[in-house]
């Protein structure tokens, strides 16, 4: 024996393994009980088995008669003692292949069918070591474990490579290897017996593969296979693919007969046990299609087809193929809910081929057009064309979905009953096996009632867009209102009409007059006024008076046309019809219920008529405009007013400050009398002395009093004939506030003040007169070193901003007992003062120069005492022009 796929040698016969010694024990010859050495025959041919323990050699003659054959009635005839024959005739004859070795494996005797075998001859194989003949590590083993154990060992198909075979195919064997032991039971040696298999193993092997080719086609199927006896109807046979349909074992089918019956489904059982006993009664075959329970609690739908098969017309089995149909069913209830779906759909929805010919529509594309689906089926889209859309529309829809993508877009079409709609449309291509449209699904949706939403939506965007044009135009015109009507018709002619005019009641309250009117045509703007110079710059008394009753935006034409009595200037028909207006509107103004005038919007043929959102927006203009009228007017009137109460208070100052100078002249005497006097001791002193050192003194005191004098007279000078503001020009703050310090710096060592100051702060620079300005901080340094002269304190000064930084500041800050509540009202005050000696002249005089610098002074008092006095000038930018207008209020 071999192990399947060994090679063998070039004589077919395996090599002996070289681990096997080769033996020369000479050949042994069979005893009662044992095997005992026997020499080689002298023919070459091995010892046969025999009953004695002596050697007895065969003659001749046996040989021959063997080759010849034996009479088997001769054979059973023969005394026993020649039954050896027998044996020998058994073993030469024998188709079993035998091989007899002794315990080192060496071959004593082979019978002609294990030479056959192996393409040899008998005598071939005589005294060689069967392992040298075929070295198989296994079979070596084998053989081993028969000689140590003593025990005989089967082989059921063991693979072989034999010499008479191609190189490589294998043969099959049952193989018994039987001990041979002596009378000690020892074992001597091995008989190997081989029975060829391999005809029985192929054909096995065929059906197992015949029945893995059944298996395989049974569970390619999505179904089983089963067979049932036609008496008991207990199954007999049923495919593994049961135990993947429904889970449950195979064993659990063939050993209940009503396994079947205990796993329908409960809503499916009783008609389902009634229909199959009516079939079984008739023997006829049927198809039926119910429910089961799966091992998992789940549900399968099943097609079950039974038929019966008979044997000399008795039916022998029942065979059927219970086939899953889960997935169909679930299709088909998808597709009736997928067709309720569609049915029911709000949306259009139709089915074309790849010619456009319509092959099914949904109830809402007869709902949508007008057209049955008897009318639509078999005919194209082109049914609902409205012929607004050009071929160029169409060709880019087709190249799109012939190439194989969605179209989406917006198409106009037209009802049965001819009325247009806008829908929005998608087409989507299905696509055969070979990529290329089979079939097209449109889905339309109406959106009618959107775009006109939509269209709405931007119309009242635009109206509610030029209506805060006007307002803003309106907001940035002067308050003049004849400005304001010219922008307002300016504006309305160009967004809502072709012409826009506006009549205000004349100031005797009986005429209506054009005050403005505009157009975006300048041709017809000019044409209009050169017809309206004559008489048509009024309005019709009887017109006016159905607008203000109307007390809506009234349709002139439509109201013309309906009341024939009104007669109005055939040069107004004139102007409608040269310039083809189509229709005017037109609107009270009134403001607090009285009128002011009318508004009148025109629009020429090729324009729609004003809608009611147009003629609401008309009206909400029109009454706003009455109020800005109105107000412009007030204003006008308040202007007028003010201007004229400046120049009486202007008038009422100047007479109060002369009203004062008969009160003044004492007091002016008085004043200049001390220094006079002061002045006459000095020169008199001065030519009575003639030291010259004393001299020079009594002259400085009279230097000092003219110098007083002089200031004197300059204040007075001042309060009647107030100076210019001179040219202005940009002046450094910080710079003019050093100044003052350096000329300050004696008086306030003398009054022990002291000057706080950021000398470092940067540059402040405003338009201004310096000397005017320098004055200004002077009288405010002078006055508050003045109210701490009697204790000493502090002045700082400070650099300020706004909080916008539309202007700077300046302020003076002392820790002196500060200013009474009584007295800030009239701290600018002409000739108001709360000084002994003083004029009350210099804050006025400060004052007037801020004003005239479009600057201010504010006074602020805290509550812990001292007062911050601060100039307020507007800023300038680089080039020297003002941030903000005009400067900061006191």
């Amino acid at each position: 024996m071999t192990e399947p796929g060994k090679r063998p040698n070039k004589t077919g016969m395996p090599k002996n393994p070289p681990h096997v010694k080769k033996n020369k024990t000479p050949a042994v010859q069979q005893g009662k009980k044992g095997i005992t050495p026997k020499p080689a025959s002298s023919e070459g041919e091995g010892a046969g088995p025999h009953a004695g323990g002596s050697e007895v050699r065969r003659p001749r003659s046996s040989v021959r008669a063997r080759e010849k054959g034996p009479d088997p009635l001769r054979i059973l005839d023969a005394p026993l003692w020649k039954r050896e024959d027998l044996l020998e005739h058994v073993f030469s004859n024998s188709r079993v292949a035998i091989v007899c070795m002794d315990r080192d494996f060496n071959i004593l005797q082979v019978n002609p069918a294990f030479a056959g075998i192996n393409s040899g001859a008998p005598g071939d194989f005589l005294g060689k070591n069967f392992f040298e003949q075929y070295p198989d590590p296994e079979n070596e083993i084998l053989l081993r474990k028969v000689i140590d154990t003593g025990e005989a060992l089967f082989i059921r198909e063991k693979p072989l490579c034999l010499r008479r075979l191609p190189q490589g195919e294998q043969t099959y064997w049952d193989c018994s290897i039987q001990p041979v032991k002596n009378q000690d039971g020892r074992v001597d040696g091995l008989i190997l017996s081989m029975v060829e298999q391999t005809q029985r193993v192929l054909i096995r092997r065929e059906l197992e593969k015949s029945q893995e080719n059944l298996e395989d086609l049974l569970s390619s199927i999505n179904g089983t296979v089963w067979r049932a006896d036609p008496e008991s109807r207990k199954t007999i046979y049923i495919s593994k693919q049961a135990e993947r349909f429904l889970g449950y074992p195979i064993e659990e089918w063939e050993n209940n007969p009503y396994f079947w019956y205990d796993h329908i489904h409960p809503d499916d059982r009783d008609w389902l046990i009634s229909y199959c006993d009516q079939k079984h009664v008739l023997k006829q075959s049927y198809e039926v299609e119910f429910r089961m329970i799966t091992a998992a609690g789940g549900t399968v739908w099943v097609r079950n087809l039974v038929t019966y098969t008979h044997r000399e017309g008795v039916p022998n089995e029942i065979r059927g193929l219970a086939v899953d149909i889960t997935q169909r069913k679930t299709s088909e209830r998808l597709i009736k809910i997928g067709e309720k779906a569609l049915n029911a759909a709000a949306n259009s929805i139709m089915i074309t081929d790849q010619n456009g010919k319509i092959l099914w529509t949904n109830p809402a594309v007869s709902k949508l057009s007008g057209y049955s689906s008897e009318e639509t089926i078999g005919k194209t889209p082109r049914l609902f064309s409205s012929h607004l859309h050009g071929t160029d529309f169409y060709k880019q829809l087709w190249d799109t979905i012939l190439s194989g993508d969605v179209w989406h877009g917006e198409i106009i079409n037209r009802r049965k009953d001819g009325s247009l709609y806008t829908e929005e449309q998608t087409i989507t291509p299905v696509l055969d096996d070979n990529g290329k449209p089979e079939f097209f699904i449109t889905v339309e949706e109406d959106i009618t009632r959107r775009k006109v939403a939509e269209q709405q939506i931007r119309e009242d965007f635009e109206r509610s867009r030029m209506q805060t044009e006007i307002y803003q135009a309106l907001a940035e015109t002067s308050p003049d209102y004849s400005m304001i009507l010219d922008t307002l018709a300016k504006k309305m002619a160009e967004t809502l009409g072709d012409i826009c005019a506006i009549h205000l009641l004349t100031e005797d309250g009986k005429r209506f007059a054009i005050t403005a009117i505009d157009s975006p045509e300048t041709d017809v703007l000019w044409q209009i006024r050169e017809a309206l110079k004559e008489t048509l710059s009024l309005m019709d008394e009887q017109i006016a008076a159905a607008i203000f009753e109307h007390g809506s935006p009234l349709h002139l034409l439509d109201y013309l046309g309906a009341h024939p009595e009104i007669k109005i200037d055939e040069k107004y028909w004139e102007i409608i019809r040269r310039f083809g207006l189509s229709c005017l509107l037109s609107v009270a103004m009134k403001a607090h219920n009285k009128p002011i005038g009318i508004l009148t919007l025109g629009r020429f043929n090729s324009r729609s008529p004003y809608s009611t959102a147009d003629q609401l927006m008309v009206q909400n203009l029109a009454d706003r405009v009455s109020l800005t009228v109105l107000n412009a007017r007030l204003h006008e009137d308040l202007e007028k007013a003010y201007e004229q109460e400046k120049r009486m208070r202007a008038h009422l100052i100047q007479a109060d400050r002369f009203s004062t100078v008969g009160r003044m002249v004492a007091s002016i005497t008085h004043e200049i009398n001390n220094p006079l006097q002061t002045i006459k001791n000095c020169l008199y002193l001065v030519s009575q002395e003639g030291t010259p050192g004393q001299a020079n003194e009594y002259l400085d005191m009279a230097s000092v009093e003219i110098e007083r004098l002089s200031d004197l007279v300059a204040q007075l000078r001042e309060t009647y004939r107030p100076r210019a503001a001179g040219s202005l020009q940009p002046v450094d703050l910080t710079r003019l506030v050093g100044e003052i310090r350096q000329l300050l710096i004696p008086h306030m060592r003398r009054h022990h003040i002291a000057w706080l100051q950021d000398l470092s702060s940067e540059p402040r620079v405003v338009n201004g007169v310096g000397d005017q300005l320098k004055q200004v901080f002077l009288n405010i340094s002078l006055n508050a070193i003045e109210t701490m002269a009697s204790s000493g304190g502090t002045l700082r000064v400070e650099f300020l901003d706004a909080p916008d930084r539309s202007a700077i500041g300046v302020a003076f800050i002392d820790n002196g007992p500060g200013i009474a509540p009584e007295v800030l009202p009239w701290l600018f005050e002409p000739l108001f003062t709360t000084k002994p000696d003083g004029l009350g002249l210099g804050l006025s005089i400060s004052k007037e120069i801020m004003e005239k610098h479009k600057g201010s002074i504010t006074v602020e008092c805290p509550p812990g005492g001292g007062t911050i006095m601060t100039t307020w000038f507007p800023r300038i930018d680089p080039a020297g022009d003002l941030v903000s207008r005009g400067g900061v209020d006191d």
